[in-house]
């Protein structure tokens, strides 16, 4: 049995008195938060009990019976009673004072009932492949066929080919086939081959199988003998299984599922639809078309910002010193009717004010999924709607595609010279175009590293947005948390198809503007081989005009060949640095 230690009455006072001192340090942190009456209230308490405690330990300090030091002991455990209960009031008394979770407080800014409204849709997850996706401009599609050029696109984290005819006799309707972008043979990537003949086969590049343009059947397979091809190319093992394709507001549209017959026609968006009416008048750009180095979720995010502009474009639209003055009220939020904010008075105190009210009537932010951002403001003295459509295409992983119009609803008294910069040449458009997703294209490449990659579920913890003005950017997180599984790429990312690591980019690479629009383009390729056309004439003028001494036209010819680089690089790579932007 192990011997007791027995402790002088001194040890056991000195003992006790330490451990209530402890108490009263912890006391002492916990009275900090309180108001200062309240704080100079405990401090007083807490000098009396010390007096007391070291009164007390002087007044026994010749006691040396037992029953004293029990005394002694009791009166040292009852302070510290009083002490602990003390912290227990303080602590109960400030838990009023703790902030809201995340989600209550994203609820409070954007003026919505989040979790409520979201609620409903718990279960129902969103199918992004059972939709109609717009792929790409047709007429670019066709002038790259026309070159005998399969093409080749990116789809939800799936490679396919597009081709088609490369001449169509008069008459005839454009026929498009889009399928995966392998050769059933050893898998070779078709987009790497050509499009042979009229007949618009598909050849693959690697051992000369050839595909039908219409059904996808194998037509042509060179290693067979001729007794054996027809058997061997009957077997569907040899062929392609094309996708229903569709053509709508100029633009190319897939099904990408590979189950069950398309359900509905393509996304109606209501502007477009006015470009097609007759009985409204309506102004447009040329489509612009830009593949992004950052994920889907992150374009749409940005898209739906609409305070972000004047700083992030300064210069380009708008001016960081004079941002513009408005909120945003969240007013839907469902599974496929995807999310909406009508814009709102930037003061919370003037949310019901008539005369702010009235300014913004009419005016709204959508997404309506899976790819549509469209911004509609509403010019009411003159009843004109001034309307972004904005697609973002989820292609893979890391990337994003994107296409810009901008269209003017019920422009009958809309200026001849406002008209004109709307329909300005498409390369000259495009130019303002690649200004505005340069500018921030490098700020959003770096911002969603900073999120785990794939599911980004962790942006109610890590993301502080205290104002109305990011009602949009929390409703799309909230949709997407609730309606999809982790977006249109599920919860696979990091394993399986999608095992993929996170891609690291230079900037220039992020801001590349030929590999991501120029190539594509066929305006901007045909602007972009003028401009080379004019630098190499500049050059031979520069060096006749050196051979015969004539100085001005030398000069010239030099400044020629100086602009032309300019205008150049503008279609291949331009440096934004906002410090730089004035």
């Amino acid at each position: 049995m192990a011997t007791p230690v027995l402790r002088s009455s001194s040890t056991t006072k000195g003992m006790a008195t330490a451990a209530t001192s402890r108490e009263l340090t912890s006391l002492s942190s916990h009275i900090r938060t309180r108001p200062h009456h309240q704080h100079r209230h405990r401090q007083h308490r807490r000098r009396r009990i010390l007096a007391g405690l070291f009164l007390g330990g002087a007044r026994r300090e010749n006691v040396e019976n037992d029953e004293n030091v029990r005394n002694v002991s009791c009166d040292i455990q009852f302070a510290a009673a009083r002490v602990r209960r003390k912290i227990a009031a303080s602590s109960s008394s400030s838990s009023s004072s703790v902030p809201p979770p995340p989600a209550a407080a994203a609820s409070a800014a954007v003026g919505f009932d989040l979790e409520t409204q979201q609620k409903k849709g718990e279960g129902e997850k969103y199918d992004f492949e059972r939709k109609w996706y717009p792929i790409g401009v047709e007429s670019d599609f066709e002038w790259r066929v026309s070159r005998r050029e399969p093409i080749e696109i990116w789809l939800l984290g799936k490679r396919y080919v597009v081709w088609r005819k490369p001449k169509l006799s008069r008459g005839e309707t454009a026929q498009w086939s889009v399928s995966i972008d392998l050769c059933p043979h050893r898998l070779a990537p078709l987009s790497e081959g050509r499009i042979e003949g009229d007949e618009g086969n598909l050849l693959c590049s690697y051992h000369g199988w050839q595909f039908d343009c219409g059904t996808g059947d194998c037509t042509a397979l060179p290693q067979a003998a001729e007794s054996l091809e027809g058997k061997i190319r009957s077997n569907q093992q040899c062929g392609l299984k094309i996708l229903p394709c569709r053509s709508k507001y100029g633009l190319l549209w897939v099904w990408p599922a590979e189950e069950g017959e398309p359900e509905g026609d393509p996304m109606e968006i209501e502007p477009l639809e006015a470009l097609e009416s007759e009985e409204i008048e309506a102004v447009d750009n040329q489509w612009y078309v830009r593949d992004l180095k950052y994920d889907w979720d992150t374009f749409i995010e940005n898209i739906l910002d609409p305070t972000h502009v004047p700083f992030a474009h300064h210069g380009i639209q708008g001016s960081r010193y004079k941002p513009s003055q408005f909120g945003l009220k969240l007013v839907r939020s469902e599974g496929e009717g995807g999310i909406r904010a009508n814009l709102a008075p930037m003061d919370p105190k003037l949310a019901n004010d008539p005369e702010e009210l009235a300014k913004q009537k009419g005016s709204f932010i959508e997404f309506v999924p899976p790819f549509l951002c469209r911004y509609n403001f509403l010019n009411l003295p003159k009843n004109r709607a001034f309307n972004l459509c904005v697609i973002g295409v989820p292609t893979r992983p890391g990337h994003v595609r994107c296409l810009f119009k901008f269209v003017v609803v019920n422009a009958e008294t809309l200026p001849k010279f406002a008209r004109w910069l709307i329909r300005k040449p498409a390369w000259l458009d495009h130019q303002a175009r690649n200004r505005v997703f340069d500018s921030d294209g490098y700020l959003l490449y770096l911002q969603e590293k900073e999120l785990t990659y794939g599911s980004k579920k962790e942006w109610r913890k890590k993301f502080h947005m205290p104002t109305s003005a990011d009602a949009l950017v929390v409703g799309f997180r909230g949709w997407i948390d609730k309606f999809t599984n982790s977006g249109p790429y599920g919860d696979s990312i990091g394993k399986g198809h999608y095992d993929v690591q996170r891609e690291e980019y230079s900037k220039r690479e992020v801001l590349d503007r030929y590999e991501q629009h120029t190539k594509h383009c066929k305006a901007c390729s045909g602007a972009l081989r003028n401009t080379k056309i004019i630098q190499a004439l500049a050059v031979v003028s520069c060096l006749v005009s050196a051979c015969t001494r004539n100085v001005v036209c030398c000069l010239l010819s030099l400044a020629g060949v100086y602009f032309a680089e300019k205008w150049k690089q503008r279609f291949i790579f331009v440096d934004h640095v906002h410090a730089h932007q004035d």
